[in-house]
């Protein structure tokens, strides 16, 4: 495959270098000669990366460029091709056409003349913002925030670029990112747990439920009639613990419900059949002798009956994919089994080390392990990452440097597909949301250069005057991290990793960054000093957890309530009766 991916581009740049001339001119003085030209029956998609790439290209230089459904529209050499379609084949003869394997694209000029697609319409779409980054200077950063340089005039000589991705699925399960799909889109996020997502950005590659054995084998209509069904603990049925995999009945209910969803619900492409959370697993003879030919697993029977339900469902959808966990009591690898060609294991990493790398962290070991262990029985790997703190989204979390060696392990195993976990309950601070940008260019490319992205975010969020001193916050932050602490993602204020003496700098960090944003001024200054607000909020929530007297004092509790008012912010938390914001305001008060 990626000889086939060199020999396309040696054939594009042949074609598109040969008589290429220079000096053609997009836009000038907020006109442009140029039109967008699609296929009248181009999909909704492709359609909708047209009007996108328009309504940014006005943003960026007044120029209203026409879109015209019509391929013989515009004048040769002052069009935007978008999308694959009968202009393309006929100047590019030798370029194959689109398969939907996967969503690389290209954008390319040739005599003035840019052509985008993408291997799918989702692909197109990325072909748009991808050059709206990287020629044109922009960014988007969260659904409320970008960057859109202003420009009077843009020229090019000649232009090439050919991406493909190194994940299949990318699901950044951050709230900001699932609620907003036109944001979503700009990040390449391609992946989530519903199918909500509209064909105007390309649809998704949903995947549906986790923890769903307990939804399919019901405990308020079985366990009074049937308690057989589910686990046996400590000599007793047990409505609460996992269900009785060994019980044929127990399989063919699982069955029976999971076709039932697949022809309710066509549009996913993975269906979940998985344990629930937290609970005990069977310990009944026959589960227990099932567990004891795959290695005394307990992911040896999952897999032994995720397998039949697979197979009850395959010869009725051959393009579906039944996933489950490798979690908690099923992680590690079992022996003398192996997944089913239709069946996605879904490996979650809950127990390793927030803030070290997997190589040289003895937390990380175990799990370092079973990533290696996997690929060699299952074929289709699907990482179940995380990336926050569950009992506290809103403290100091740098993490975000061991996010690359993270996603580089995942690709070099084989990963189909990755869901980063961060704060998916509500918005929480910017620096979630620079952790969802970085991860979203991560899981594209996991060799791209962290601290450029980094560099990206935060000069196009802060103002590249605020830019730099944040950056220095963030390795100032880092030194918090020391080789003898581990910290998991139930993180809190009390953790070994803080200490009071961190927070003042911390503070001082920020103040010397609104006042680089007062002394530059601007239009812009009480937006973007709001920004670093948004930012130091997690410092301040340290403080007052730690010393709430002097937090109040020094203004963090009103930081805090005007940041919370501001950004919409409404869970704190996971878990438990006191996840919401207010409930975290009387903590500090």
């Amino acid at each position: 495959m990626r000889y086939v991916y060199i020999m396309m581009c040696a054939v594009i740049m042949a074609a598109f270098c040969t008589g290429c001339s220079s000096g053609h001119t997009l836009f000038e003085s907020g006109e442009s000669d140029y039109t967008i030209i699609l296929d009248p029956e181009a999909s909704e998609c492709v359609g909708y990366a047209a009007q996108e790439l328009q309504h940014w290209l006005h943003q960026i230089s007044g120029a209203t460029v026409p879109i015209e459904e019509n391929l013989s529209a515009g004048r040769s050499g002052k069009r935007l091709v978008i999308g694959y379609n009968s202009l393309t084949r006929e100047t590019h003869r030798n370029l194959p056409a689109p398969n939907g394997t996967d969503e690389s694209f290209f954008y390319f000029s040739e005599g003035g003349d840019v052509y985008f697609w993408g291997d799918t319409d989702r692909g197109t779409l990325y072909s748009v913002y991808s050059f709206l980054e990287k020629e044109l200077g922009c960014g988007w950063y969260n659904s409320r925030v970008s960057h859109i340089p202003e420009r009077d005039v843009w020229s090019f000589e000649k232009l090439f670029n050919h991406e493909v991705p190194a994940i299949r699925m990318r699901n950044l399960f951050y709230y900001d990112v699932n609620t907003h799909p036109e944001f979503a889109v700009r990040l390449r996020d391609n992946s989530t747990l519903s199918t909500e997502r509209e064909a105007i950005y390309g649809g998704a590659l949903a995947y549906w439920g986790c923890h769903t054995l307990p939804g399919l084998v019901r405990e308020d209509e079985y366990f009074r009639n049937h308690p057989e069904y589910f686990g046996l603990i400590d000599g007793r049925r047990d409505p609460k613990a996992q269900r009785c995999l060994s019980n044929p009945d127990v399989l063919k209910i699982t069955a029976d419900g999971v076709r039932k969803v697949m022809r309710e619900y066509p549009d996913y492409l993975i269906y979940s059949v998985s344990q629930d959370d937290g609970r005990p697993s069977c310990q009944c003879d026959e589960c227990r002798a099932v567990k004891a030919r795959y290695g005394d697993e307990e992911s040896g029977i999952l897999i032994w009956f995720v397998n039949q339900v697979a197979d009850a469902v395959a010869d009725e959808f051959p393009d579906k994919f039944i996933g489950t966990f490798a979690y908690q009591q099923t992680r590690h690898c079992p022996e003398n089994i192996k997944p089913r060609e239709n069946v996605v294991i879904r490996l979650c990493s809950i127990e390793e080390c927030q803030i070290h790398p997997y190589d040289g962290c003895e937390r990380n070991m175990a799990f370092l392990r079973d990533l290696e262990e996997w690929p060699s029985i299952a074929s289709l790997l699907y990482i179940w990452d995380y990336v926050t703190t569950f009992s506290n989204y809103m403290l100091p979390s740098p993490n975000i440097w061991t996010f690359q060696d993270r996603v580089r392990r995942f690709r070099d195993a084989g990963a189909i597909g990755v869901m980063p976990q961060g704060s998916y309950q509500s918005v929480n601070s910017a620096f979630e949301d620079m952790k969802a940008y970085v991860l979203s260019k991560l899981l594209w490319n996991p060799d791209c250069d962290v601290d450029e992205v980094i560099k990206n975010f935060t000069d196009g969020f802060f103002g590249p005057d605020a830019g730099p001193i944040i950056r220095d916050y963030l390795a100032f932050e880092r030194t918090l991290v020391t080789e003898d602490n581990h910290e998991d993602l139930y993180l809190s204020e009390s953790a070994d990793m803080y200490n009071d003496e961190f927070i003042a700098p911390a503070r001082e960090y920020f103040r010397k960054a609104k006042d680089a944003i007062r002394a530059a001024g601007g239009g812009q200054v009480e937006e973007l000093i709001a920004r670093v607000e948004y930012a130091e909020v997690t410092v301040c929530v340290l403080e007052l957890l730690r010393m709430p007297g002097q937090g109040r004092a020094d203004g963090s509790l009103d930081l805090l309530k005007r940041v919370i008012e501001r950004e919409g912010i409404t869970t704190y938390c996971e878990f438990g009766d006191t996840t919401k914001v207010q409930n975290l305001i009387e903590r500090c008060q």
